[in-house]
């Protein structure tokens, strides 16, 4: 089966020990008829939305905002919420707040 000698490897595979090499990968995605993306479950239409999103970002607000995003996709909903809730504070005081800038919501 596309090069796989053993069933030992396969199992290998399953349990992290080993690494299968890339020729046998790109001859089990011909078998199956799928694409790579397909067999490691990476959605395409996810990815590009992301990046697209965080271009927009970046070139709407700069760099600042894009890293931020950035951070804030890697808290928790409790860590989110904080950063929520402390920029709600910041915004209504005078000293922070470009109120060119204000958006609602």
């Amino acid at each position: 089966m596309a090069g796989v000698q053993k069933f030992k490897n396969v199992s290998s595979w399953e349990r992290g020990v080993n690494l299968h090499n890339i020729e046998t990968l790109f001859k089990l995605c011909e078998i199956f008829d799928i694409t790579m993306d397909e067999m490691y479950g990476v959605n395409t239409a996810d990815v590009t939305e992301s990046r697209t999103t965080a271009e927009t970002v970046r070139k709407q607000y700069g760099d600042k905002a894009a890293h931020l995003i950035k951070i804030f996709a890697a808290m928790n909903d409790m860590g989110q919420q904080k950063v929520v809730d402390y920029a709600a504070d910041l915004i209504i005081n005078p000293a922070y707040a470009d109120k060119g800038k204000i958006a609602g919501g």
